[in-house]
C-alpha cells in the first residue's frame, strides 16, 4: 500500500513540474517498471507459484527484461518523445491494464 502511495504521489509531482518547467523547455517524465528479473525481484522468480502467478497476470508472453525500461527511457530522452511531458510510461507487459 505504502508502494503505492509513494508511486502516485511521484506520478503527480512529475505532472506538476511537467506543466511548470514547459515554458522553458523543460520536459518532466516518469517511467514506471513492472517485474522484470533483478537482484531485488530474484526471490519472485525462484518459487514457482510466485514465478506463474506473474505469467498468469502479465498479457505479454515474454519476460520483460531491464532493457525494456531502458527503451522506454530512450525513447523519452530522444527525439520520438521531444513532445511528450507529465506523463508516466508503464513498462509491465500489460500487467496494470488488466
Amino acid at each position: 500500500m505504502a508502494e503505492n502511495a509513494l508511486g502516485l504521489r511521484v506520478v503527480g509531482l512529475s505532472a506538476e513540474l511537467a506543466v511548470q518547467w514547459a515554458r522553458h523547455s523543460i520536459r518532466v517524465n516518469t517511467v514506471a517498471p513492472g517485474y522484470f528479473r533483478s537482484e531485488i525481484t530474484g526471490p519472485l522468480y525462484e518459487g514457482e507459484r510466485d514465478a506463474e502467478y506473474l505469467r498468469r497476470n502479465t498479457p505479454l508472453p515474454k519476460e520483460g527484461t531491464a532493457d525494456d525500461v531502458v527503451g522506454a527511457v530512450l525513447w523519452l530522452v530522444g527525439d520520438a518523445g521531444s513532445h511528450v511531458t507529465g506523463r508516466t510510461v508503464v513498462v509491465d507487459g500489460g500487467r496494470t491494464a488488466r
